[in-house]
């Protein structure tokens, strides 16, 4: 959507839910817009906009993202790629890792894989692994790879375990290792090669 309108919408939510929060905890609903508040909180964290003041439900809503984050590094994953090969992330340490939760079927997920492949061709001999991980059957991705061959690893998570650990409730979603395998950063939506280099910058790569 670009800054400008991310910005907008952040902005636009936040003040509606202040607006009303008053009201709603008077008449004892609990915690009005809890998931409306972890959105504008991703917004803030992940896309970095400014969505106005800083209440109290979305300072907790920021504190409960960076939980969720601390639960992601303490998981890490192990998985096979699409020849059998194995790969961790206590494995890869001392590599910068992208990794990237995918599928066949999503077009903003497809969108972005040329972009990947260019990263990893140009930066993977100076410590950077692209890993793409996909939950659906094996003859799907292969059928799909056959048409669209990439050179990085694509890893299957047929049992779905990692993309609950790692919370994945909407595709494309990456995650950015360091080299000493902390979590530097993440995005929520599609990148462009550009935008991505701007997340890995943040995990060291030059």
């Amino acid at each position: 959507m670009g800054a400008p309108a991310l910005t907008a919408a952040a902005t636009t939510l936040a003040a509606a839910m202040r607006e009303t929060y008053p009201q709603l905890m008077a008449a004892k609903q609990g915690w009005p817009y809890g998931e409306s508040y972890l959105e504008v909180a991703s917004l803030v964290r992940y896309e970095h906009v400014d969505a106005g003041p800083m209440d109290a439900s979305l300072q907790a809503a920021l504190r409960l993202l960076e939980l969720r984050e601390q639960l992601v590094q303490d998981a890490g994953f192990a998985l096979a790629s699409m020849d059998g090969k194995p790969y961790s992330l206590a494995s890869l340490k001392g590599r910068i890792v992208l990794l990237n939760f995918w599928a066949t079927w999503c077009p903003p997920c497809r969108k972005e894989m040329p972009d990947m492949e260019k990263l990893y061709r140009k930066y993977g001999s100076k410590g950077l692994t692209v890993l793409a991980v996909s939950d659906e059957k094996r003859e799907t991705v292969e059928g799909f790879l056959a048409k669209n061959p990439y050179s990085f690893p694509v890893l299957l998570d047929a049992n779905h375990k990692v993309n609950k650990d790692f919370g994945i409730e909407g595709i494309p979603k990456s995650f950015i290792f360091d080299r000493e395998g902390k979590l530097a950063a993440q995005a929520i939506d599609m990148r462009t090669e550009k935008q991505f280099m701007e997340l890995l910058k943040r995990a060291g790569l030059e």
